[in-house]
């Protein structure tokens, strides 16, 4: 085990891309600095997309990267996956890796180029959950329960190495994708700090996957076509769980008499609503329940929602909402278009 005045002088590389890996990267930074009470590393570089990845895969903005800059970090481009050798051998001297959503496999001269060894922060019980959304599955599949595993990485395998340390945590009924993504990554840098401060231990200490007692699963990258949601297969709990997942990011969108509309706000609290007579209403339809509630008919029930968005980027209330489709009573309906009918999407 390495003395603390070695722990403080080690030389990190981190691996990142998203919201949850940011945050891992700012408590990284906040330790190396000697803000916490147990320093376990003392200088961070980082390793981020180049632009042509993130552009090829829709990517507008590197949390990471933008964090590290503004940190006055060192920042490494990623190369193509075959110049990875030729790269490790340029960049001698790191003690410790760090993986967390870097969402590209790293080859064995990779895995071997630390003195100590690497380790990836993955947001989920594995194996349950394996693959480049872990939080988005957690949430669209309704699970009760998460969290976060400290763990080795295996060579040409996403997600299959050894658990080094996990913790449980329940997942909240209506909690975001971006609440339980910081929550998580709170949880997972106090694991992460605790197998630094004993790497070699904990790397003797690793256990299968198994260990958690779930089932393997995959996490497969999310569509933000996940967003047009099919209203007649889609029961209340799956739309709120979809807008939980992707309403602070790609978005939930409504055909609104040929415009995209975006839904910003849903009502997750309010009591099975009935509207007498509108048994025969067929999923996709709008109406009103009061001044602050536009409700949406899913298969089994209705969605409440609160707010929404014009391409104009403007956002409005439900009481705007209904005044501008003229749904002015309970019994006044509009019927959502369907993908396959806009025509006249982005126009106001």
């Amino acid at each position: 085990q390495l003395q603390p005045m070695a722990l403080s002088g080690r030389r990190l590389l981190f691996f990142g891309t998203d919201h949850f890996s940011q945050h891992v990267l700012q408590h990284l930074v906040e330790n190396a600095a000697g803000k916490h009470a147990k320093q376990v590393v003392g200088q961070v570089e980082v390793v981020a997309l180049p632009m042509q990845t993130r552009l090829r895969r829709g990517m507008k903005h590197n949390l990471v990267r933008d964090f590290a800059v503004a940190c006055n970090l060192p920042v490494h481009d990623a190369p193509p996956q075959k110049h990875w050798a030729e790269w490790c051998q340029e960049r001698p001297n790191f003690d410790v890796g760090v993986v967390a959503s870097f969402g590209r496999l790293l080859p064995r001269s990779v895995l071997t180029m630390f003195s100590e060894s690497i380790v990836n922060v993955h947001p989920s019980l594995l194996p349950r959950h394996r693959g480049a959304a872990p939080i988005h599955h957690t949430i669209l599949q309704d699970d009760a329960e998460t969290g976060v595993c400290i763990m080795q990485l295996s060579e040409g395998k996403f997600d299959q190495g050894k658990i080094l340390k996990y913790q449980r945590t329940p997942v909240q009924k209506n909690e975001t994708f971006e609440a339980l993504s910081l929550r998580l990554a709170g949880l997972g840098t106090n694991l992460l700090t605790e197998v630094l401060a004993d790497l070699s231990g904990a790397m003797q200490a690793a256990q299968p996957q198994s260990v958690t007692g779930q089932l393997p699963s995959l996490a497969s990258k999310i569509d933000k076509s996940i967003g047009d949601i099919a209203w007649a297969n889609t029961t209340v709990r799956q739309a709120q769980n979809i807008f939980r997942a992707v309403g602070d990011s790609t978005g939930v969108r409504l055909l609104v008499r040929g415009v995209s509309v975006r839904l910003v706000a849903v009502n997750f609290d309010i009591p099975e609503y009935s509207l007498p007579g509108a048994s025969n209403v067929v999923p996709g339809t709008l109406c009103v329940q009061d001044r602050e509630h536009v409700l949406i008919r899913c298969k089994d029930g209705w969605l409440s929602c609160t707010h929404f968005r014009y391409p104009t980027k403007q956002t409005i209330p439900a009481a705007s909402f209904a005044h501008k489709n003229k749904l002015a009573t309970p019994h006044d309906f509009l019927v959502l278009d369907t993908p396959e009918e806009d025509e006249g999407e982005g126009k106001t």
